[in-house]
């Protein structure tokens, strides 16, 4: 159900779910959490046990157990990693769970703010977007989620059930917030991404550096993590020739987890940006390889066997400017995403007005 009102601190939109349908669901995922949580107790049992017998020599129901050290940190690696995913896919369908059955969004457009307020079941959520920074309003058309885009990012605001309701929310909040269905302002780079200076004195753009190296940290310890458990499996493959074959293939997932790692830490691509062209290269350790002398700039739109709608900014390479045409393809992805067009699009519009590309969308 989806009520529009205008109140004394402006502009209210709330939306609740309706339809018996949504029942059917919330059944399903009750009945999934019942099996999710005694997966969970039994797993965390277990490693409560573990713990124990290997600290003090007893469980915790005072039976005495000798566990060896190796096969503790194997074992109990790999249900920490298993129990690690499983919390998180239990903490999702609780989220769900309290979507369809008890829930509101609310979005509140003030003479100073867009503020968007969440409720599941008896948790509520606030977030406050200025107004000022409003650039776009859209509907995304795989979940039927408003979307905001300000300068540098693109925010959900609340879901509209129906095409009806679509129509109604979108033409009161473009009108509350006096927008067009097209973005205003300057071009500006999106969040994720930054222009910077090379060693050779070349401005190229690039991902953020800053977020490259807090994946690499986390992917670091991941492989450390994967490292461990395979040593330990190692360890006691001395004894028990059947953990041989896991530590082996544990031992080339860490090793694979950390060259990804590495990548994101000494290598990246980068676009080195010049009058009416742009050349894509790949920078590893500090040698350079040209991929691609782009001269426009296109947002491929497609759908794939889900329902997922994907955007793709694509360089593209005409011919004007490739002095080798056998050395380089035709096209390369810059950028993409799945069910919204905000960061290819606002990256090729900022190209666009920084290099004097052609740019087009469909």
């Amino acid at each position: 159900m989806t009520k529009i009102e205008h109140a004394p601190e402006g502009l209210v939109v709330r939306v609740r779910p309706e339809g018996v349908g949504r029942f059917g669901g919330a059944l399903f995922l009750g009945v999934w959490l019942c099996f999710w949580a005694l997966g969970e107790s039994i797993v965390l049992g277990m490693l409560a046990n573990g713990a124990s017998a290997l600290l003090t020599g007893h469980e915790f129901s005072g039976r005495p157990r000798t566990i060896e050290l190796g096969s503790a940190l194997a074992v109990g690696g790999f249900f920490l990693v298993w129990v690690s995913f499983w919390t998180f896919g239990g903490v999702m369908a609780i989220a769900e769970l309290l979507r369809l059955v008890s829930s509101e969004e609310t979005l509140v457009i003030d003479p100073a703010n867009v503020i968007i307020r969440r409720r599941r079941g008896p948790f509520t959520t606030s977030h406050a977007i200025p107004r000022a920074d409003a650039r776009r309003v859209h509907v995304s058309p795989r979940h039927r989620m408003l979307v905001l885009e300000t300068q540098r990012r693109s925010i959900d605001l609340v879901r509209v059930p129906t095409a009806a309701d679509e129509k109604q929310v979108l033409f009161a909040v473009r009108k509350e917030l006096g927008l067009g269905t097209s973005p205003g302002g300057e071009a500006v780079l999106p969040v994720g991404w930054e222009e910077t200076l090379t060693p050779e004195g070349d401005r190229v753009l690039v991902r953020d550096t800053r977020i490259r190296r807090k994946q690499a940290l986390v992917l670091a310890f991941v492989a450390a993590a994967f490292w461990a458990i395979a040593l330990a499996l190692a360890w006691t493959a001395i004894s028990q020739r059947p953990t041989l074959t896991p530590a082996i293939v544990l031992t080339i997932v860490a090793a694979l987890v950390a060259l990804w790692a590495y990548w994101l830490e000494t290598g990246r691509q980068e676009i080195k940006l010049g009058s009416e062209r742009a050349l894509v290269r790949r920078r590893w350790r500090g040698k350079l390889r040209e991929l691609l002398v782009a001269d426009r700039l296109e947002l491929e739109v497609s759908t794939d066997s889900d329902g997922d709608v994907w955007y793709k900014l694509e360089a593209v390479n005409t011919g004007a400017f490739d002095p080798h045409p056998r050395r380089f393809k035709e096209r390369r992805t810059l950028s993409s995403a799945m069910n919204d067009s905000f960061e290819p699009a606002a990256l090729g519009r900022w190209l666009a007005a920084r290099t004097g590309m052609p740019y087009t969308e469909p």
